[in-house]
């Protein structure tokens, strides 16, 4: 596009006008756009000629080929037969008059010529220079974009990493919260338990003092019933035989942290077992 503004132009709806086409033009066309956040997208389009109006071509090259050759051909022979007219019909200055301008036809011939390779070798001139700057411009164009790739794929690779730390920190974090729930939860469990024992523990000792003086109670009042019908035999053997249930069923070393007990317990405090 640098290079042959001349010829080609870029118009407002974005696309490319060109005001004469040559074989050269013809190849893959790349068209790239960035937006204002840097995301580059492109296009590659390959532009083919037209290959129905090559054989006209050649044809018309062909025609244009011999009428230059059939004119060069037709200059000569005139060339040739005004010299020779002109040796043989006119004098000896005319002769070097004539001589004069077919050597200055000679020069102008040869400087026409000169100045068309001239004109030729810098056209091929400029045509190399473009070739190698749009080989240079591509190949700045494709390290400048492997560049670009490879960064952004070091970003991504390091975004990657980031919320990788970031969800382990975040797993441990919450497994480290679920640890101390549990523990908390295991110690309130333990603090009600041991709550709940000593309630259980208290009502049984206060369950039985009341059943032992219940007890006591009722065997005075036996023991009065017989001191009133003289049975001084069944007292005794009744004595006996109330101490040693006394003693067998009112034992206060019994151990509440093996289980080996069972008391009746109320049923407003069975929610707390």
């Amino acid at each position: 596009m640098e290079s042959w503004r001349e010829r080609m132009v870029v118009l407002q709806d974005g696309s490319l006008y060109i005001d004469y086409v040559l074989r050269m033009d013809s190849g893959p066309y790349t068209c790239k756009v960035e937006d204002p956040l840097g995301n580059v997208s492109s296009l590659e389009i390959t532009l083919r000629l037209d290959q129905d109006i090559l054989p006209e071509v050649k044809i018309m090259s062909v025609l244009v080929g011999l009428g230059c050759s059939a004119s060069f051909f037709m200059l000569n022979l005139i060339h040739v037969v005004i010299t020779y007219l002109a040796v043989r019909c006119i004098n000896q200055r005319r002769r070097e008059a004539i001589l004069q301008i077919i050597e200055n036809l000679d020069n102008y011939r040869s400087t026409q010529l000169g100045r068309l390779k001239e004109n030729y070798n810098s056209q091929l001139a400029k045509i190399r220079d473009t070739y190698h700057n749009r080989v240079a411009k591509l190949r700045e164009n494709y390290v400048h974009q492997r560049a670009r790739f490879r960064s952004g794929a070091s970003h991504i690779r390091e975004g990657a990493s980031h919320k990788v730390d970031t969800i382990k920190d975040n797993y441990n974090y919450q497994l480290g919260k679920l640890r101390d729930y549990s523990s908390h939860q295991v110690e309130q469990l333990r603090d009600r338990y041991n709550n709940q024992l000593v309630k259980i523990r208290e009502y049984g000792s206060m369950q039985l003092g009341r059943a032992r003086e219940k007890y006591k109670l009722q065997q005075q009042h036996v023991l009065k019933i017989l001191e009133t019908m003289n049975l001084d035999n069944c007292r005794t053997v009744f004595d006996t035989e109330c101490v040693r249930t006394e003693s067998m069923l009112f034992v206060d070393d019994f151990n509440c942290g093996n289980g080996s007990y069972k008391l009746p317990i109320p049923d407003r405090f069975s929610q707390y077992i």
